[in-house]
């Protein structure tokens, strides 16, 4: 009997430690699926928002080039290159918006004739849940050849063969010496003119995985 009780006894535990493992794993299990993730720029968007005292203006700009790279379940690494051109502001007026866009280009804003186009690189992406946030992501933006490190939540998903991401953001411009009408950086200007110094930014990424191997040698 004695012996009977020690065998059932150990089954118990056994099956226990099984259980609790499983559910240890299941728990565990990566949310991304390793490979590389190309971007799909008919999906993707990246739009801005900057601001004066009584109105904003926005717009977009196009994404030239991106991926992930997913190793072990994370994001190890990412670069998108930004298509500095492609600026566009959401002005109804054909004139205005033409006007305002040539503006933005032009050397008193993005100067877009000597930098074409913005990078930003992943440093690192670690998981942070927080209401609409799954990921904080930090990395290195660099604008008219100025880089800066920024750090903002974004919220991603993933199935098999996609990852997804979107995120909202602000950034001070005059960090990347973009100064033009700031009552911070330029001082003197008349304050009807003033343009606040952060930029909003709305992103929606949407990449396809490419290939399920990854070279080691080539991982940032």
């Amino acid at each position: 009997m004695k012996v009977l009780f020690n065998i059932s006894l150990i089954v118990f535990t056994l099956f226990f430690i099984t259980c609790n493992s499983e559910q240890k794993s299941a728990q565990e299990a990566p949310l991304f699926i390793d490979g590389i993730y190309k971007i799909n720029k008919l999906e993707s968007s990246v739009e801005w928002t900057a601001s004066k005292e009584n109105n904003n203006v926005s717009g977009t700009v196009d994404l030239n080039d991106g991926e992930f790279k997913v190793l072990d379940g994370n994001i190890k690494s990412g670069k998108f290159v930004i298509d500095m051109y492609s600026i566009d502001a959401a002005e109804e007026n054909a004139k205005d918006r033409n006007d305002l866009n040539n503006e933005l280009k032009s050397e008193e804003f993005f100067n877009v004739n000597r930098y074409a186009i913005a990078l930003f690189d992943i440093d690192k992406i670690e998981a942070k849940k927080e209401e609409n946030t799954t990921h904080l992501v930090s990395g290195k933006l660099t604008i008219m050849g100025v880089t800066n490190d920024i750090l903002f939540p974004a919220n991603f998903s993933a199935d098999s063969t996609k990852i997804s991401a979107n995120a909202v953001f602000k950034i001070d411009r005059t960090k990347w010496n973009v100064n033009h009408n700031s009552s911070t950086a330029e001082k003197d200007t008349p304050a009807e003119k003033v343009i606040k110094d952060e930029i909003e930014f709305k992103i929606n990424i949407l990449t396809k995985i490419l290939s399920d191997e990854i070279d080691f040698t080539q991982m940032d």
